[in-house]
């Protein structure tokens, strides 16, 4: 996973659809380089029991209404930092949007993204692949 998180965008892992995910502030996520706020109540999940809630990962119970999702007080409990459960979650549909989020609201994260979703700032050639050995 190292080899394909050190690739970054436009060299097989992301292009400029995928500028969130495989760009420039995500890649950065995955390598420990900042930090991000988990927003999962953004990426609501809907199944034949209802809304999971709170997130799709960590379905503590389903409730027919998307109104609770969305309640403030719920996600006090949860995120890293506040339920065990989220500790090591790096997953896309929290913190996608916590990057969004923090790209319209801090000038720099926003030529950050945006040149990640142009192609520009990156390397201009990947690092070696790492060879496999195969007994």
């Amino acid at each position: 996973m190292r080899a394909v998180i050190a690739v970054g965008p436009g060299r097989g892992v992301g292009d400029r659809c995928d500028a969130v995910q495989d760009g420039g502030p995500a890649l950065r996520l995955l390598r420990g380089e900042r930090d991000a706020p988990c927003q999962a109540w953004t990426n609501p999940t809907y199944t034949p029991l209802g809304w999971r809630k709170p997130c799709y990962l960590i379905a503590d119970e389903h409730t027919q209404t998307l109104d609770e999702l969305l309640e403030p007080e719920l996600w006090e409990n949860y995120g890293v930092g506040r339920d065990d459960r989220c500790a090591t979650c790096m997953m896309h549909s929290g913190f996608e949007s916590g990057m969004i989020q923090r790209a319209f609201t801090n000038p720099r994260e926003f030529v950050q993204l945006a040149k990640a979703y142009l192609g520009l700032g990156a390397a201009k050639e990947p690092p070696p692949t790492p060879q496999v050995a195969h007994d």
